[in-house]
């Protein structure tokens, strides 16, 4: 059980940068929203202060970036912007499903030796030259892609190998 001498020990962590970034990124929305022209539709300028609002959450990051995504979403639908329907199509996409379990499929591989024995097998057949490394990571991409077909995946899955 804690005592409350411990609870009085730690100091409590400040937000105080975290609520600035988030007063700025809201004002932000509020002079979009507000300040554009009354010519334009309520849409697009609900859209474009949304947009505005998500870009200066991911930047300046006060909080998580999954929550300004949820965040921007959320913002689309109380403005009128889109239908709940339209805000979240993008997660009845089977490509969504397709990248996130690409990006699980390469982190699995990149956490074992796999990736590592895999490119290994490839450069003990070319030459150690440029243009033989370069010519390997060509076939392992064209290998990859019978088994991995998103294109950033695979991208995802090569780079600790290029990078080592």
């Amino acid at each position: 059980m804690i005592r409350e001498e411990q609870l009085q020990d730690k100091p409590l962590p400040s937000y105080k940068k975290e609520i600035v970034y988030l007063l700025v990124a809201f004002g932000a929305f509020a002079g979009v929203l507000f300040v554009t022209p009354e010519t334009m539709d309520w849409q697009i300028r609900s859209t474009l202060a949304v947009m505005t609002l998500a870009i200066i959450l991911w930047v300046l990051e006060p909080v998580p970036l999954a929550l300004s995504a949820f965040i921007a979403i959320a913002a689309l639908v109380i403005t009128g912007a889109a239908p709940i329907e339209q805000a979240l199509s993008g997660f009845a996409s089977g490509s969504t499903f397709l990248i996130a379990a690409g990006l699980m499929m390469a982190n699995a591989i990149n956490s074992t030796p796999l990736g590592n024995r895999v490119a290994y097998f490839f450069l003990a057949r070319t030459k150690t030259t440029p243009a033989g490394i370069l010519a390997a990571l060509l076939i392992i991409l064209e290998v990859l892609a019978f088994f991995i077909p998103a294109t950033a995946v695979r991208a995802a899955l090569l780079l600790p190998v290029v990078l080592s």
